[in-house]
């Protein structure tokens, strides 16, 4: 869009159509980023994600900094607001899927996995105090029902089948992987890192690009590539203003749909 970091209105009116495009091209839970500057970020999610977040369309996870370190108008006497030395960017996930797992916030893509292992325990007549003799634990409502609901370890799983023997009849092997392509995935063990990244400023000699890419080199691409690794499986990657330099983002572990 041209001018697009002057006219922030019509960015606003071409988001609210594009916006939602990018999360139809995307998988449940798979992880959506935005890079971008503060005002048309702050636009974005007061006006489209916010919205999609009360429709129970997405889950907020994360505001990013890229922190550059110093910057331009620092010490100086002209300055009449803080300069600016850091990019942000918003981390959605696609779907619902909380830190509240009570009841009334209860995931059903979790439903496939949670039935299972009800039906068995019904089979079988397990009780909450049948749990704890033969586990050692009362997380009965925990791994049985809606309530706060998680999936049961292997090892206190192995204990029920062994008991029950043929009775038990659950895949476990099958309802972990289940469980496992439910989930969010995230890695935060590829790298040491929180939501503040540090890169510092691009120099005049790493530029490889200027109007096309907006200077958008190395260092840059390690931000995002740091933030790709993060999913490795499924995200979907918009840039205000910026467009990755796909020779740095071979080195990242995952398939990734960008503008």
């Amino acid at each position: 869009m041209r001018n697009d970091n002057l006219n922030y209105d019509d960015l606003l009116e071409f988001n609210k159509k594009w916006v939602p495009i990018t999360f139809d091209a995307m998988r449940e839970v798979g992880g959506w980023y935005c890079w971008g500057i503060d005002e048309p970020l702050m636009d974005l999610y007061s006006n489209i994600l916010r919205p999609m977040k009360k429709a129970q369309e997405i889950t907020f996870r994360n505001l990013l900094t890229w922190d550059k370190g110093n910057t331009q108008g620092q010490m100086s006497e002209y300055a009449r607001m803080y300069p600016i030395a850091d990019e942000k960017c918003l981390f959605v996930m696609k779907g619902v899927q909380g830190f509240n797992t009570n009841l009334n916030n209860y995931f059903e893509g979790y439903e496939v996995i949670r039935k299972p292992l009800a039906e068995a325990a019904e089979r079988v007549g397990l009780t909450s105090k049948k749990l704890k003799e033969i586990t050692g634990v009362t997380m009965y409502a925990h791994w049985f029902t809606k309530s706060q609901w998680s999936l049961i370890p292997f090892e206190h799983h192995k204990k029920l089948a062994e008991y029950y023997g043929e009775e038990w009849m659950v895949d476990y092997d099958r309802i972990k992987q289940d469980y496992d392509e439910t989930r969010a995935f995230f890695d935060a063990t590829h790298a040491n890192f929180n939501n503040v990244l540090h890169f510092s400023r691009t120099s005049g000699d790493e530029r490889e690009c200027r109007w096309t890419c907006n200077s958008q080199t190395t260092r840059a691409s390690s931000a995002y590539a740091q933030v790709i690794n993060s999913e490795r499986r499924c995200c979907f990657g918009c840039f205000w203003r910026k467009w990755f330099n796909s020779y740095r983002l071979r080195e990242a572990r995952t398939d990734v749909l960008y503008q």
